[in-house]
């Protein structure tokens, strides 16, 4: 099987698919300071969130809060919030 060529191959741009998958990643690891600067990234080249961004950022939020054993915690910044 070949591989295709197209406008993506070789591409080294940052699309919401890549700051999704970077941030889906980091979350499932427990990098939440990672998490949240490369959201910011993201939002400061304004590239908005979606449904699979909030899911990304809600999961290092529980990773952060299971790690804290209890602990009330709210790792998401109002900001974060207003992703669409």
């Amino acid at each position: 099987m070949e591989r295709e060529s197209g406008p993506t191959v070789g591409y080294t741009g940052s699309s919401l698919v890549t700051y999704n998958t970077l941030i889906s990643a980091c979350g499932k690891a427990g990098m939440y300071d990672l998490v949240q600067s490369i959201h910011a990234e993201m939002q400061a080249k304004g590239i908005n969130g979606d449904v699979f961004t909030m899911c990304g950022l809600i999961t290092a939020c529980e990773r952060v809060c299971h790690a804290a054993k209890g602990v009330l915690c709210c790792c998401l910044h109002p900001a974060a919030m207003v992703l669409l």
